[in-house]
């Protein structure tokens, strides 16, 4: 940077870069909160609590975890990729069934990211968020299971050729390798954010709190959308046993994905504590402390 503060253009192109990919980033793991990272702010309802100490403790406990996640999904990827010799068959199944693994990918992928769109009880939502949630649910039954046993009955459909319990397996295992190593990518995303939360980058005033409190919202969300692609790759490997096995298995796994986030969702109805945002069966005190909630305007 030049004497007074005056930016290179070299240095304009570096944030103007590393600004794009924050923000792609933001949008691939559904995070929730772009709104407020942009402003630089904290969330309202979260103006009193989580502090310095807290958000530290939070994020050190936090990489435990994701850090034995991480390494049993290299272990078990090595393990798949060394002893199955179908995925080799499956690589050189053609372009017709790489295509349908990239859109067994997507459509599975994009259920969870929207599960993670869907997941904070007090952001507004969007008026075809849950529309958008249910009809990437329907869409992955289609594709997984009702197309399929459609081909089953009338040959003649588009693409039955690729979806035939013969050809079906490759598509599948194709999906599972790659939403495998999809998820290992997500959970070094998270070692890495928590890491950074848990450090001492930032200071401890507020523009410090607010930085960490991103950082580790960050991570949460790289965890559980890494693990979710962790979880609906194994199953798709479960294709070598049993086509059909497999399908219900993914599919079971992708409603118990999204059911737990509603769950979450309705206890949140039941105990709305420490919010800025009212409830419709908030307690008189939840309703004083929401009156009493200011915007916290604080700049990086």
């Amino acid at each position: 940077m030049k004497k007074g503060g005056t930016q290179t253009k070299i240095e304009k192109i570096q944030f103007a870069i590393q600004d794009a990919l924050l923000r792609f980033y933001t949008f691939i793991i559904g995070y929730r909160f772009k709104r407020e990272l942009n402003d630089r702010v904290v969330p309202d309802h979260y103006k009193k609590s989580p502090d310095n100490a807290t958000i530290r403790a939070k994020a050190t406990a936090s990489l435990a975890s994701v850090a034995i996640f991480l390494g049993l999904a290299v272990a078990s990827l090595a393990a798949i990729i060394a002893a199955n010799d179908h995925l080799r068959e499956a690589v050189k199944g053609g372009w017709r069934t790489s295509a349908i693994g990239v859109v067994v990918v997507l459509a599975l992928y994009f259920n969870v990211r929207q599960e993670r769109v869907l997941s904070s009880e007090y952001e507004e939502k969007k008026a075809w968020d849950y529309p958008l949630l249910w009809f990437l649910l329907l869409s992955n039954s289609v594709l997984l299971l009702i197309w399929p046993l459609a081909c089953r009955q009338n040959s003649q459909f588009l693409f039955c050729e690729e979806l035939a319990p013969s050809k079906f397996p490759h598509a599948m295992a194709l999906a599972g390798l790659a939403m495998i190593v999809a998820s290992i990518l997500f959970q070094v995303f998270a070692a890495e954010f928590y890491d950074s939360a848990a450090g001492w980058r930032g200071g401890e005033e507020e523009r410090g709190r607010t930085l960490r409190f991103h950082l580790a919202s960050l991570a949460s969300h790289s965890f559980l959308i890494g693990i979710g692609l962790a979880i609906l790759g194994v199953m798709l490997l479960l294709s070598y046993i049993n086509v059909w096995i497999a399908s219900v298995a993914s599919l079971g796994s992708l409603y118990a994905i999204i059911g737990l986030t509603e769950i979450e969702r309705a206890l949140w109805h039941r105990h709305p504590t420490n919010s800025c945002t009212d409830h419709p069966d908030s307690s008189a005190e939840d309703r004083r402390e929401t009156a009493a909630c200011e915007p916290a305007k604080t700049a990086f």
